[in-house]
This record gives structure tokens, C-alpha cells and sequence, in this order.
């Protein structure tokens, strides 16, 4: 073997055992993508949620106490729309409203409409983004995030208005439109992270509990 042909192999070995080096420090480093989730997630929820109650706040009907109310939701179409209306019938209860489910039993009609009930998403990050691994035969990885700055903010906005009006047509009010917000943000400075949010109040824990024995779980065993 000639003096040429010796290096050419020797620097073809190398460039092997580098590249099989990398392939490991991927490796060791790669987290599973996990593609089956639930289709909405539990902080688009309750992003929708909260901005749907931050809105409702501000509704005011002009109800007198004890006038049957009919609530006409028909007009109201969006995400969680059970729950908007739940809380809608809700606001009317405090109100001091009597709801009735037919419409010829009422003195009142409220007819709500939704203009918005949805959430948006901005994210920055000045570091090396995760990249995808393709793996034959086997589930995809992805390498890990290196974030110097990272900011991730989710607001949810909600816009609701009512009509209300008597049993005979005439006008009583209108009501709105009015706004809600919510937002879910996280910062994450050199591994340092925390969050801003108004979607949970802060007595409620937002990470899992350390492991360790549940006393729940706990049964008494004979001795």
C-alpha cells in the first residue's frame, strides 16, 4: 500500500469514528417525540376558559330581579362553547334573572354572540433550536433545545356581545361587545425559567408533585 492510499484510508477511519462519536453525543442527548396527545391541551383550555370568564365579568344585562330570561345561544359559536354558556347562564343567575328553557315563558330574551374565542402564540429564541432525528425502523428523537433566551407567550382572547330584548321584540339593551384576556407566558433565561399567568391562581401548584409514596394508597394490613 503506498504511502497515499494509507493516509486516504487512515483519514477515512477518523472521519468515521467522528461521525459515530456525534451519532452517540446525539443519542445520549435525544428526547422521544411523542406524537399521540389529546387534540387541545389542557393551557389552550384553560386560556379559552379564563378569557371567556374575563369577558362574561364585564357583561352587564340590565336584568330586573325575577324576570324570566330565555337565553338564546344559537348565534354563539366557538371553542368551549358549553362552557361559555354555562357561565353566560351563570352571570344571569347573579343577575338576579329566572331562566326558563322555552322561549314563550319569557319576559326577556338574551341573544349572545361570540366574535372571538380563540388563542394565539408567539415564541423567540436565541440559542440552537431542537432539530429532528430521523431514525429507521424506530420512533423519531429529537436533540435537546440549547436556549440562552427563550420567551414562549399564549394569550387567549375572547370578544362576546348580547342582545336583549322583551318577549313582544322591543329593545332593552345592548350589551357589548366586550373583551377577555388570558395569557400562559414562560421565560427562560440560561436555564433559569418561570412563568406569567392569569389562567390558574397561584395557590394552585402548576408542576407534578415530587415521587414518593402516595398515603392515599395507604390500606391497613392485617398483622
Amino acid at each position: 500500500m503506498t504511502a497515499t492510499a494509507a493516509r486516504a484510508a487512515m483519514t477515512a477511519t477518523a472521519a468515521r469514528a467522528v461521525v459515530l462519536a456525534l451519532l452517540a453525543v446525539v443519542a445520549a442527548g435525544c428526547t422521544e417525540i411523542r406524537r399521540t396527545q389529546p387534540e387541545r391541551g389542557a393551557n389552550e383550555q384553560l386560556l379559552l376558559s379564563t378569557a371567556a370568564d374575563k369577558a362574561i365579568e364585564r357583561m352587564e344585562f340590565g336584568i330586573d330581579y325575577g324576570q324570566r330570561v330565555y337565553l338564546d345561544g344559537r348565534y354563539f359559536d366557538s371553542y368551549d362553547r358549553a362552557y361559555a354558556i354555562g357561565a353566560l347562564r351563570a352571570a344571569l343567575l347573579a343577575e338576579g334573572a329566572y331562566l326558563v328553557s322555552n322561549r314563550a315563558d319569557a319576559d326577556v330574551i338574551v341573544e349572545v354572540r361570540s366574535g372571538a374565542l380563540s388563542t394565539t402564540r408567539s415564541e423567540f429564541l436565541a440559542g440552537i433550536p431542537a432539530v429532528e432525528v430521523p431514525i429507521p425502523t424506530t420512533t423519531a428523537l429529537e436533540t435537546p433545545e440549547i436556549a440562552l433566551w427563550k420567551e414562549l407567550d399564549r394569550t387567549g382572547v375572547a370578544k362576546f356581545a348580547a342582545t336583549v330584548y322583551r318577549s313582544d321584540g322591543g329593545l332593552i339593551k345592548e350589551v357589548g361587545p366586550v373583551y377577555g384576556l388570558s395569557w400562559l407566558d414562560r421565560n427562560n433565561i440560561l436555564g433559569i425559567a418561570w412563568e406569567v399567568r392569569n389562567t390558574q391562581p397561584e395557590d394552585v401548584p402548576v408542576d407534578p408533585p415530587v415521587a414518593g409514596p402516595d398515603p392515599a394508597r395507604k390500606t391497613d394490613q392485617a398483622g
